[in-house]
């Protein structure tokens, strides 16, 4: 991200585009508003899942890169006491850059919500070992990103989501 630092990223997945503003636009009335968190290098936004009653509010890495929606971090899970008895949809295996595979549990859960805009019925996979990001996190990936139209306001340390038309498409791992 070092690349866009003191630059403004705007990215529209119904229109497939990328753009790198100077400035700041205008018309962000619509938009959730959440504020970066860095943390060697990468940065993060709190968000929450609902399960049920229950809300579990965290720290999430912004991936990108990840095809999937949600990575929920083991040691996370267990300090917020995340219930661990939800239903299998299936296993995922997953595997870093080094070849080593992982494999998930992955489940639904009702909501992740960002700020005012939820998403609901989310597939989330359960990681099994240590966080692949070498610190406490969870991981937002393109599977569910790509849903919200998203500013990356780099200049003043905010990220902006607005719900999409992409945001009732099913997911490739729903079951």
């Amino acid at each position: 991200w070092n690349l866009f630092e003191g630059k403004i990223i705007e990215l529209d997945y119904e229109k497939k585009i990328m753009i790198v503003h100077s400035s700041i636009p205008d018309d962000l009335e619509d938009y959730a508003k959440l504020k970066i968190e860095y943390i060697n290098t990468l940065f993060c936004i709190n968000s929450s899942i609902q399960v049920g009653e229950s809300k579990f509010a965290n720290r999430y890495l912004f991936d990108l890169g990840f095809q999937r929606s949600v990575v929920l971090d083991k040691n996370l899970r267990q300090k917020s006491n995340f219930p661990d008895t939800l239903t299998v949809i299936k296993e995922s295996r997953l595997k870093n850059s080094a070849g080593k595979e992982f494999i998930n549990r992955v489940v639904e859960v009702d909501k992740i919500c960002f700020d005012k805009y939820c998403a609901n019925q989310v597939p989330v996979q359960l990681l099994s070992t240590p966080n692949p990001a070498r610190f406490e996190t969870h991981i937002l990936g393109g599977e569910l990103l790509k849903r919200f139209n998203t500013i990356l306001d780099f200049q003043n340390g905010f990220v902006y989501m607005k719900p999409n038309s992409l945001l009732s498409l099913p997911y490739k791992d729903a079951p």
